[in-house]
């Protein structure tokens, strides 16, 4: 996952090869960026990739409580017989793995002092994003763009997973204009049996964040 279904070249997977296939096909949401919005999407989704990335895998993946209760059950419950006792537990590993290559070798899963950096570096990425924002609908204006995208889908999954320890969470949910930015597009872009998806929490107003 992501997959995508298509009719010329049967199922594309991960990100950049979908998008690269979307754009052949004349889809391109960076379209009427200008070149310093382009340098600066790319910016932002290399932030994205070292500072919060790193905090989400070890929310879901590497947090003992998270895992247990929640992740390895979601992925068992979906994941056929037997193949529900092996797959969690490989990508829990896979997991464990990568975060070491993201946060070089001195990254040890008991080290607490690395653990609480992660969480650090993450609401600090968080924050900065909700200063981007600011008051408006969307990064580049009133208009969604391919940062959108990479910026919803790390916040929506904060916001609407229910887990027994969740930091990240508790910081996302004090940046409002973040909150609302979600809930926005959950409401026009995801519906569900004709109704629309919902995010927990009250529903906030759309205001510039904490760096107004």
């Amino acid at each position: 996952m992501p997959a995508l279904r298509t009719h010329d070249e049967g199922v594309v997977f991960q990100t950049a090869q979908i998008i690269t296939h979307l754009r052949k096909q004349k889809y391109n949401a960076d379209y009427d960026l200008s070149a310093k919005q382009g340098a600066d999407t790319m910016a932002f989704i290399s932030l994205l990739e070292e500072k919060l990335l790193p905090a989400l895998i070890h929310t879901f993946w590497v947090d003992a409580k998270n895992y247990v209760e929640h992740t390895r059950r979601w992925y068992a419950e979906a994941i056929p017989f037997p193949l529900n006792f092996f797959i969690p537990n490989q990508i829990h590993k896979r997991h464990l793995e990568r975060l070491q290559l993201i946060r070089g070798e001195s990254w040890r899963e008991e080290d607490e002092a690395l653990e609480k950096q992660l969480y650090v570096d993450a609401e600090e990425c968080l924050t900065l994003l909700s200063c981007r924002l600011g008051g408006h609908s969307f990064f580049f204006g009133e208009s969604p763009a391919s940062l959108d995208a990479h910026v919803f889908s790390h916040l929506a999954l904060i916001l609407s997973v229910k887990l027994p320890s969740n930091r990240l969470q508790q910081h996302l949910k004090s940046l409002s204009n973040l909150c609302q930015y979600c809930s926005s597009i959950l409401s026009i872009y995801f519906t569900r049996d004709g109704g629309d998806y919902s995010l927990p929490g009250p529903q906030l107003r759309l205001s510039p964040g904490p760096c107004s």
